[in-house]
């Protein structure tokens, strides 16, 4: 028992870590992507648990179907809503549709699959090497923000995690067959969960194919990664399907860069953020200090392990995707902790079995990791601090949890007005479900990216139309001053205004 102690101040860390938060609406950076997996997870609610037909609240998806549907139900692709499923079933349960809720579920995700990491690094290397592995990652600046959140980025990255920690067994002996398998079906969920994750699964099977190759003899193991791949693909296909029919609140098509201009524009993004966000100052310092040593004691049996092999493949994996998709790599943070924290992940772990850290001075080992970690959990909470705190979270963000707070303070006012089958358009700023989530309602959305179609929405009749009055002016009126010659008023609690189109007045 005395083994997991270590394991269980990462827990007291990571508490303190989200106390500002566990109890938050989406809210801060990329606070539209959080609602709509907020969102996703409410709609399994509303159509009886039906996985293979995910929906949220918006009607007409930022990115539209192939035809316009007659009756839309909300139906989105998206990637396999595992975690959606598992809140959905939470919020049954409890009966309550929380955020605390949807928080915890993530938070527990993340620690269970680290506990199996951090068992499997101690069973090999022992309590150190497992408490400096789990909390390089932990005290990371972005995963630690991603860790309770609703995005789906880092459940998909632990579950890699809980996969890595049975591999980690079958890498440093063969015998244990079972644990592979484990630990591939646990990374073909990952990838299911987030199509990203399949970079590790090619990764590994390209690694069977180089010793097969090298020991001339078939690796039977090829195969069950090929029904890996075969399985995220096949889902893959489907939910290619899902977004011609029903539309996308997701990405769910390449954006590649256009040009040389926007390629060093871009990278010259991820230069500035990565550093701060991915790898800041004290976890630099651990990978520089590691690979030094790394350096000094390598022989070259060392480099031909396949777990070396695993990494280095993975790596050429994120480097050619962050290569490919620079403009969503760099824009986009949570891109570092689907493609680049898997690979500094297996680089830390390798460092850390490959090297002899006996062969230093004890105490100076000790002080070097004592520095470091502090210097990281000062980062990670001052990073958290700014984040949740109200001052410096309007800076990063659009507003976006006081419009979904204006809506759930709205919610009585608005249900009174406007009856369940009316058909609503709600008028806001910000995301495809971010005032539904304070509203939870279906209805047609002119929001984000959806405000270049307009025109083309406005032309369509609805029964209301709600617009949010605090960015009325400035964001509506300013880009469409013929909205109010287009409508008629009817009503308005101050916060938010209920219209209808012009003559539709009884």
């Amino acid at each position: 028992m005395k083994n997991y102690i270590p394991f269980g101040f990462l827990i007291v860390i990571s508490i303190f870590l989200h106390s500002m938060s566990i109890d938050k609406m989406p809210m801060s950076a990329f606070a539209w992507a959080h609602a709509d997996h907020y969102a996703l997870a409410q709609g399994f609610l509303d159509n009886g648990f039906d996985f293979f037909h995910p929906k949220t609240f918006s009607l007409n998806p930022g990115l539209p179907p192939e035809k316009e549907l007659a009756n839309p139900q909300g139906i989105t692709a998206s990637d396999f809503p595992l975690l959606h499923y598992v809140v959905a079933i939470a919020f049954k349960l409890t009966g309550q549709v929380s955020p605390i809720v949807y928080r915890i579920i993530v938070l527990l995700w993340s620690l269970v699959c680290f506990f199996m990491l951090f068992k499997s690094i101690l069973y090999f290397k022992g309590k150190i090497y497992a408490f400096l592995i789990c909390s390089f990652v932990f005290l990371q600046p972005c995963y630690s923000f991603y860790q309770d959140n609703f995005h789906v980025c880092a459940t998909a990255y632990n579950t890699f995690v809980l996969g890595l920690s049975y591999l980690l067994h079958y890498f440093n002996n063969n015998s244990y067959k079972k644990k592979f398998y484990l630990g591939i079906i646990f990374l073909t969920l990952a990838a299911l969960m987030r199509f990203i994750q399949i970079i590790p699964i090619i990764a590994i099977l390209c690694t069977f194919i180089v010793q097969s190759i090298r020991n001339r003899k078939f690796e039977i193991k090829i195969l069950t990664c090929l029904i890996s791949l075969f399985c995220v693909v096949s889902y893959f296909i489907y939910n290619q399907f899902l977004a011609r029919k029903y539309g996308s609140v997701f990405m769910n098509a390449p954006d590649f860069v256009k040009n040389l201009h926007e390629v060093y524009f871009y990278m010259k993004q991820i230069l500035l953020v990565y550093p701060r966000l991915v790898l800041p100052p004290a976890h630099f310092i651990v990978i520089i200090a590691l690979i030094v040593l790394f350096f000094k004691q390598t022989t070259m049996d060392k480099l031909m392990k396949p777990l070396f092999l695993w990494m280095m493949l993975n790596a050429i994996g994120a480097l050619l995707f962050t290569i490919l998709m620079l403009e969503n790599v760099s824009v986009h943070e949570y891109y570092s902790i689907d493609v680049w924290l898997p690979v500094i992940t297996l680089l830390l772990i390798y460092l850390l079995f490959t090297i002899d850290l006996t062969t230093l001075k004890k105490s100076k080992v000790v002080l070097f990791i004592s520095v470091t970690f502090l210097a990281g959990l000062f980062i990670a909470s001052r990073s958290q601090y700014k984040r949740y705190d109200s001052v410096f979270s309007n800076v990063l963000n659009g507003g976006e949890d006081k419009i979904i707070q204006t809506f759930k303070d709205s919610k009585s006012y608005l249900d009174n007005m406007l009856s369940e089958d009316q058909k609503v358009l709600i008028i806001c700023e910000s995301g495809r479900n971010i005032p539904q989530v304070g509203w939870p309602r279906d209805v047609y959305r002119i929001g984000g990216n959806t405000f270049e179609y307009y025109n083309k929405i406005m032309d369509k009749k609805y029964d209301a139309i709600v617009t949010y009055n605090a960015t009325f002016n400035e964001k509506l009126l300013k880009f469409h001053p013929e909205f109010l010659s287009s409508v008629d008023f009817v009503n308005s609690n101050g916060k938010v205004t209920i219209w209808k189109h012009k003559g539709m007045i009884n």
